[in-house]
C-alpha cells in the first residue's frame, strides 16, 4: 500500500519520514521497497521473480527494471474511469485488472483493451477458471446509494450475474464482499453467509457462518475454506462448521487484506493510531 516509517536526518524529503509501498520478510530482517512514490500500491500479481505485475497505475518488473503503464495517458481508460486496483491472470498474456466505477482493463502480453462492464459499481475482487474462460467479479458502493454486484464473463463477454441496491436487502444474499472460484464451483461471501454457486448445474446453497462477515476468501477444497473478516480476523470451516481460529489482540483493529497459499496466511491492517500490522499464520497439518 502505503505507509510511513521515520527519517530522524530527513534525509529523503526533509519531511521526517520516508514513503514505502512493501515490506518483503526474508526469515529473518525486513526490506522496505518503494515502488510508486506518493500513490498506494493496490494489488500485487507475482509469476516469477522476473515477472511481477503491481496495481493502481500498473507496473511491471522484468527482473531488470519497471515499466510503468498509465492507461489514461495511452488512451486506454478515460477520465471518469476508476484506477484499477484488484489483478487476476491465467497466464502472462491473459491478464484482467479491475477496479473502481466499473473498471476491466485486459491485457494479452502485448496491449491493453478496456472492456465495457455495464457498471459504475465499485469492483474490489476478482477470480476465474485455469484456462480463463469463465472468470467472476464482485463489487459494491458503501456510500449511498449503496449496491452490489457481480459480474460473469464466459469467453470474454460480460453479463450481470446478480446485483442487489441495499447492502442487507432482506430476501436477498445482500453485498457480496469477495469470492473464491474452485472446480466449478464459485464460492461468494455475503451478510447471509456463503454463497456457493455451481456454475456447471446452476444450483445455488448457502451456509450460514453466524453473521460473520468476510473481507476475503480463499477455497482449498469444499472442506477447507479460509475467510478474513473485517476486525483482523481468521476463521476456517472445516466442511462441517465455521470457526473463528485467530483475532488480533487489538481492540480498535481495521483489516486492508490479505492472502492464502501454500499453507501461509497473510493479513495486513491497521489500529485506529495508524499502526501497521501484518499477522502471518501457518497452516497445521
Amino acid at each position: 500500500g502505503l505507509f510511513r516509517l521515520p527519517d530522524p536526518d530527513s534525509s529523503w524529503n526533509g519531511t521526517g519520514y520516508e514513503e514505502f509501498n512493501a515490506a518483503h520478510w526474508d526469515g529473518e530482517k525486513w526490506e522496505y521497497i518503494s515502488f510508486e512514490n506518493g500513490a498506494p500500491i493496490e494489488s500485487i500479481w507475482y509469476f516469477s521473480d522476473n515477472d511481477i505485475w503491481i496495481a493502481g497505475i500498473p507496473k511491471h518488473w522484468n527482473g531488470e527494471k519497471w515499466t510503468k503503464y498509465h492507461l489514461w495517458d495511452m488512451g486506454i481508460l478515460d477520465i471518469d474511469d476508476g484506477s484499477v486496483e484488484y489483478i487476476w491472470a491465467s497466464s502472462p498474456d491473459d491478464m484482467y485488472f479491475v477496479g473502481g466505477e466499473g473498471t476491466i482493463v485486459h491485457y494479452d502480453g502485448k496491449n491493453f483493451t478496456k472492456i465495457e462492464s455495464g457498471t459504475e459499481i465499485d469492483l474490489k475482487d476478482i477470480d476465474g477458471t485455469p484456462d480463463g474462460r469463465r472468470i467472476y467479479i464482485c463489487g459494491h458502493n458503501i456510500i449511498v446509494p449503496s449496491r452490489s454486484v457481480v459480474l460473469e464473463l464466459v469467453d470474454g463477454k460480460v453479463r450481470e450475474f446478480y446485483y442487489v441496491d441495499d447492502l442487507y436487502q432482506e430476501g436477498t444474499y445482500g453485498y457480496v464482499g469477495s469470492l473464491s472460484l474452485k472446480g466449478h464451483y464459485v464460492y461468494f461471501s455475503t451478510p447471509a453467509g456463503i454463497w456457493r454457486y455451481d456454475f456447471e448445474n446452476k444450483i445455488s446453497v448457502i451456509t450460514d457462518i453466524g453473521g460473520t462477515e468476510l473481507g476475503d476468501l480463499f477455497v482449498n477444497d469444499y472442506n477447507d475454506i479460509i475467510g478474513f473478516s473485517g476486525g483482523m480476523g481468521y476463521v476456517h470451516y472445516n466442511g462441517r462448521d465455521w470457526k473463528e481460529v485467530y483475532r488480533l489482540p487489538y481492540v480498535y483493529a481495521g483489516y486492508n487484506g490479505g492472502h492464502y497459499r501454500n499453507g501461509i496466511a497473510a493479513m495486513v491492517g491497521y489500529t485506529y493510531d495508524l499502526r501497521g500490522i501484518i499477522a502471518i499464520g501457518f497452516h497445521k497439518k
